[in-house]
């Protein structure tokens, strides 16, 4: 066909070329698929867990550490992504978490994770919160790769761990009183005395009919309840740092009173008939409150850090003050409606949050304190990098108090004033302690506070330039000190 000898080689060696292509085109067409199915099969007999640690009893307000020792066998595996299945009176929940972790080849590597407290029940996807109780960790599994080949695996575990509520330390108080008797016939002192409570309780015999007078007084760092008993008859008046009497207790009873100051003076009022006696006793109960909240996100990270990190600032001052944590529960992003009006985006937000949740009537119940709906959630938490009509606020029952508070990243009020990175963590302070109910104070009226705000921008810029400016003070008034530790009572119980 081809007459010239330099053609006929040269088409015999294009023809050579074409079956070589072919022939490795069909081999990649048939091996490579048989390729991939053997690398995952090397996967799966590549990756062990020599060891699970937890630790077996958890107080409620700390992180629950799950330690891991992973073990591979394969040149390169990265870890990413684990499931943790947990077992609670019955019930098995389940939680997904990315994670992005480089194993070592025949090394066993020590992985340490925050076991989130943001669960789902399996068998019907609603949220469950990892709070007080038992539980069995049943299972993990875990997703991990080599180059572009990805598997899962999964390991039994079969380990228990309970969580606890922290405990109360009862500190004595007031332990060196003076003590005035009068007799109640004449009205004439009798004697003037020192007493020195013993243990947790002081008491009083009456050899006549007398008034008993005891005065003493403590240190109070932060705001605390102080719990007054009294075990006598007749009615015994408690006085406060010389106010009218701030507690009347009949009979056998006690009373939690929040007070704040450096230096708190008691002084206790009775009448004892003659054979009669008395116990008192002046508590401060310590116990750390813990309070677990959910996010609601809207593009928060676009200009800030991470809304845990500023939580972990925020915290500080209200463990400080109130020995109170706020301990992270869940996140989800919700897409902000196309208003500027805040109570309108936090309602939506609200709704998105119920409904990703499975949250009573597909919404955060809005109230005063925890609410039952809310599936063990004590508040809500909205943030976005909006600028909207106001930096924030909180919504609920003015006179009852909130459970809900957003945050954003600019103010239409401000004339679109953007928030500063650095002043976030002071708008979150800010509006958490509205839904504690302290009010909202203003310069020129009250001392600066991280709740005083700027009434004009020329208070605005005299605010800033003296450095007592609500965005970068911390400090509240110890009038909503003790506001805000009767208002936080209603997180402790269920208030419907």
């Amino acid at each position: 066909m081809f007459q010239s000898p330099v053609i006929r080689v040269l088409f015999a060696t294009i023809i050579s070329l074409l079956l070589i292509t072919v022939s490795w085109g069909a081999f990649i067409i048939i091996v490579s698929p048989q390729s991939s199915k053997t690398d995952i099969k090397l996967l799966d007999k590549s990756l062990f867990i020599r060891n699970t640690s937890i630790q077996n009893t958890q107080l409620e307000g700390n992180n629950i550490i799950l330690s891991l020792t992973l073990y591979s066998t394969y040149y390169s595996l990265s870890l990413r992504a684990i499931e943790l299945n947990l077992t609670k009176n019955g019930k098995s929940l389940v939680s997904n978490f990315s994670i992005n972790f480089h194993l070592q080849k025949d090394k066993n590597t020590t992985v340490q994770y925050n076991i989130p407290r943001g669960f789902s029940d399996a068998s019907n996807h609603k949220f469950m919160l990892i709070d007080k109780g038992n539980y069995t960790l049943n299972s993990i599994a875990l997703r991990y790769n080599s180059t572009s080949v990805y598997t899962s695996k999964a390991f039994l575990i079969g380990s228990s761990f309970n969580i606890i509520g922290e405990p109360i330390s009862q500190m004595q108080r007031g332990s060196l009183w003076t003590a005035e008797q009068i007799d109640l016939s004449t009205g004439k002192r009798i004697s003037n005395f020192f007493l020195t409570m013993k243990e947790s309780s002081i008491k009083i015999n009456a050899d006549f009919n007398s008034t008993f007078i005891l005065r003493s007084q403590i240190n109070l760092t932060s705001v605390n309840f102080v719990k007054l008993s009294s075990s006598g008859k007749s009615p015994t008046n408690f006085f406060i740092n010389g106010s009218s009497a701030v507690v009347t207790l009949n009979s056998s009873s006690s009373a939690n009173v929040a007070q704040f100051s450096n230096t708190t003076k008691f002084e206790v009022v009775f009448n004892l008939e003659k054979g009669e006696s008395l116990t008192i006793s002046i508590l401060v109960p310590k116990q750390l409150i813990v309070l677990y909240y959910g996010i609601a996100d809207d593009h928060w990270e676009t200009n800030f850090e991470n809304p845990l990190i500023t939580m972990n600032l925020v915290n500080k001052y209200f463990k400080e003050w109130f020995n109170i944590k706020f301990v992270f529960s869940i996140k989800i992003n919700f897409v902000s409606p196309s208003t500027t009006n805040l109570p309108t985006m936090m309602l939506s937000a609200a709704k998105q949050f119920g409904e990703a949740l499975g949250l009573m009537n597909n919404t955060w119940d809005i109230g005063p304190g925890k609410r039952k709906g809310n599936l063990g959630l004590d508040f809500l938490l909205i943030i976005s990098n909006k600028t909207m009509s106001n930096y924030g606020m909180v919504l609920g029952d003015r006179n009852a108090g909130y459970n809900m508070a957003s945050n954003v990243g600019g103010s239409l009020n401000a004339r679109g004033f953007r928030l500063a990175q650095d002043w976030a963590d002071n708008l979150f302070q800010h509006e958490i302690s509205h839904m504690f109910n302290a009010p909202d104070r203003y310069t020129g009226q009250d001392p600066p506070s991280i709740m005083t705000k700027s009434s004009t921008p020329e208070q605005v810029v005299s605010d800033i330039s003296a450095g007592t400016s609500w965005l970068q003070i911390n400090n509240w008034l110890p009038q909503d000190l003790v506001t805000m530790a009767n208002a936080i009572k209603e997180f402790q119980t269920y208030q419907n």
